[in-house]
């Protein structure tokens, strides 16, 4: 088991529930092998702005205004 910690920065943060300014914080446990596709999807399925705004499920694509940076 493992943790990822996402950080939704600026204008996206106001649109979730319930609205933050400045950065919102998520920490989510992701599964053994988990990919960051398979992370996205359910991501999008737990937080209806991540597929309004960040991934589209049907394209399995990202936002053209979104960046991840990952490590």
């Amino acid at each position: 088991m493992a943790w990822v910690r996402l950080e939704v920065i600026g204008w996206l943060s106001v649109r979730h529930t319930p609205p933050s300014s400045g950065t919102l914080v998520l920490t989510e446990e992701i599964q053994e092998a988990e990919s960051v596709q398979a992370l996205l999807n359910r991501l999008s399925h737990l937080y209806p702005v991540f597929q309004e705004y960040i991934f589209d499920t049907k394209a399995q694509e990202l936002s053209n205004q979104v960046t991840v940076i990952y490590n």
